[in-house]
């Protein structure tokens, strides 16, 4: 089982050959998966961090396309049956990674000559169920 020291300043998982192995302080403890496990985030908690992300900051082209998402999908509660996509991401990296292939996938792909943003967003949320 895991044991924790009080004294230990920083902590770091790695996986290696489906063993985690915790590093602090340069002290090392070698886990099986079934020792630790990771928590699973509620939808809740997975809406409020995609709102929190699609609404950060654009860093480029790509991100402008965020406030598009943020407008078509527009209310980020439990309540909102097109956020139910996230029930089939466990992690914030694959919520990220999900709205960032939506973004690159709106550069790359959408024709803002034959058809709508929205319906567009709508298809990729779709495909993804």
């Amino acid at each position: 089982m895991l044991s924790l020291y009080s004294n230990f300043y920083y902590i770091f998982l790695l996986t290696y050959n489906c063993h985690y192995v915790i590093i602090y302080n340069t002290a090392i403890e070698a886990v099986k998966p079934q020792d630790y496990q990771i928590p699973m985030l509620s939808l809740e908690e997975k809406i409020q961090y995609l709102e929190n992300y699609l609404t950060m900051p654009t860093k480029n082209y790509a991100d402008t396309f965020k406030e598009d998402i943020v407008m078509f999908l527009d209310d980020f509660t439990s309540k909102n049956e097109l956020l139910f996509f996230l029930n089939k991401l466990n992690s914030y990296e694959e919520i990220e990674n999900w709205a960032d292939n939506l973004c690159s996938r709106i550069v790359l792909k959408f024709d803002y000559e034959a058809e709508h943003i929205n319906d567009f967003i709508y298809d990729y949320i779709n495909s993804a169920n």
